[in-house]
Order: structure tokens, then sequence, then C-alpha cells
């Protein structure tokens, strides 16, 4: 399995990220960049056949936050959403080279 592309992640829940709010607008539903997020208990591991994991360090309470995302592309509706991508990654060669780490074919991450 290809190696998964890189990312910078925070290990620790910034002060400023105001979760509840995120969580109850879906129109402000983004943090600052870089909005990556990750349980100081978990790694990501790629698994053959399985593809990307989260693996848990040690046993984690009901209602711990794991993971937080910034998504790729944020679209009112499909169309839209495969207009944007497609307009993304003509103009954006980062944004197509990890697009296409996500199809997983490795001939295309080169």
């Amino acid at each position: 399995m290809a190696a998964l592309p890189p990312c910078d992640l925070l290990r620790e829940w910034p002060a400023e990220w105001d979760f509840a709010k995120v969580a109850g607008n879906r129109d402000a539903a983004t943090f600052p960049a870089p909005s990556r997020y990750l349980h100081p208990a978990f790694r990501v591991e790629a698994r053959d056949g399985r593809g990307r994991c989260l693996v848990a360090e040690r046993a984690c309470s009901a209602g711990e936050l794991v993971m937080v995302d910034a998504p790729l592309v944020v679209a009112a509706s499909q169309v839209a959403l495969q207009e944007d991508v497609c307009k993304r990654a003509a103009e954006d060669l980062n944004f197509r080279k990890l697009l296409f780490h996500f199809c997983g074919d490795e001939e295309d991450d080169e």
C-alpha cells in the first residue's frame, strides 16, 4: 500500500477552537488551518486490504473527541461538488495529487 500523504496534525486541542459553535452551525463548520486534530492516543496506519485505519494506543472513554478534519471540498449539491472538484483538480497540483491518492491508484501519486 502507498504511504499516506503528509499532513499536519495537531495532537492537543487548541483553546481558541470552539467545538460547540462549529458543531451547531453547518455554515461555520470549519476551523482555522491547519484544522486536523487527532487524539494523542490514536495513530493512523495504512493497512493492506483495509486502507487507512485509526488505531488506539489505549482505551478511550465514551464521548472523547477522537478526530477533527477539514473537508477537502464543501458544496451545496452533488453537481456543485463535482464541478468544484474538477475545477480545483485542474488548477491546483497539490489538490490533484491528494485527490488521486484517495482514489487508490499508486501510479497517480507520481
